[in-house]
C-alpha cells in the first residue's frame, strides 16, 4: 500500500451513502455499514454492507452488483482510499454472516 492517509469509517460511510444512494434508490437503499478488517498481514480491508429493502430479489443481478461495487471502489479511490472494499448487500430481515466467526476459521 502506498502510504496514503486512510479515510475514517465515517468518511467512507458518507461517501458510500452519497454514491450508492442514487444508484440504489429503487432497491429501498437504507445506507451502509462499514467495518475495517485485516485479512492478510499488512493489507487492511474494508467491508461495506449496503442495507436494502426486503423485497430485493435473490439472486441479485450480478452485472448490477459489479457495477455498484465499481462505483463505490472508484469513489473511494478518487478520495485517496487504497484499501479494497469488500461489498455486500443485506436485505431487511436477513441475518448477515458473522464475519468474525468466518475469519477465525481461516
Amino acid at each position: 500500500m502506498g502510504g496514503a492517509a486512510k479515510l475514517t469509517g465515517d468518511d467512507i460511510k458518507a461517501i458510500a451513502d452519497a454514491v450508492l444512494g442514487s444508484e440504489m434508490a429503487d432497491l429501498g437503499f437504507e445506507g451502509v455499514e462499514v467495518r475495517h478488517r485485516e485479512i492478510y498481514p499488512d493489507e487492511p480491508s474494508l467491508f461495506v454492507r449496503a442495507k436494502v429493502a426486503e423485497e430485493v430479489p435473490t439472486p441479485f443481478d450480478a452485472r448490477r452488483f459489479s457495477h455498484l461495487h465499481g462505483v463505490l471502489h472508484n469513489a473511494l479511490l478518487a478520495r485517496g482510499e487504497e484499501r479494497f472494499p469488500y461489498f455486500s448487500l443485506n436485505r431487511a430481515g436477513d441475518v448477515p454472516p458473522d464475519v468474525d466467526a468466518i475469519l477465525s476459521e481461516l
